[in-house]
C-alpha cells in the first residue's frame, strides 16, 4: 500500500489537494504526514 501512495503522491500536485511529505507504518498502523493548511481543518 506505501507504495502505491508514494505512486500517487509523486503524480497528483495540485494547489488545492493538500500535500503529504511522508507515509510510514508502525506497530500495523500507517501514519500520513501531510502539510498544515493554518486556519483550516480535514
Amino acid at each position: 500500500m506505501i507504495n502505491e501512495v508514494n505512486i500517487i503522491r509523486e503524480e497528483l500536485r495540485h494547489p488545492n489537494i493538500v500535500n503529504y511529505y511522508q507515509i510510514f507504518a508502525e506497530n500495523d498502523k500507517l501514519y500520513i504526514k501531510m502539510e498544515l493548511i493554518a486556519g483550516s481543518s480535514l
